[in-house]
C-alpha cells in the first residue's frame, strides 16, 4: 500500500506541475483539480501513457535536432506534456 501511495503521490505532483506550467488552464477550477487527483489515484494506467509520450516526444526531438542545424537551450522532457 505505501508503494501505491508513495507513486501516487509522485504521479500527482508531476501531473500539477505540468498543469501549474500551463497559462492557459484555469487554476481556481474544481473540476480540473479532481480530474487530476483521479489521474493520479488510477497512476497504473495513466503512467505508462504518460511515460510512453514524453519517451516518444523525445525521440522526435532527438531526431529532428539530429537533422536540423544546432539549437541553443535545453530540452526537457516534460515539456512535451505542455503541447
Amino acid at each position: 500500500m505505501l508503494i501505491y501511495s508513495v507513486t501516487a503521490c509522485l504521479t500527482f505532483s508531476f501531473i500539477t506541475h505540468v498543469f501549474l506550467q500551463d497559462q492557459s488552464a484555469r487554476k481556481d477550477d474544481l473540476k480540473a483539480w479532481l480530474f487530476i487527483a483521479f489521474a493520479a489515484a488510477i497512476w497504473p494506467l495513466t503512467l505508462p501513457n504518460m511515460v510512453r509520450k514524453i519517451v516518444t516526444k523525445s525521440f522526435q526531438h532527438q531526431h529532428k535536432s539530429r537533422d536540423a542545424a544546432p539549437q541553443s537551450g535545453t530540452f526537457f522532457a516534460y515539456e512535451t506534456l505542455r503541447k
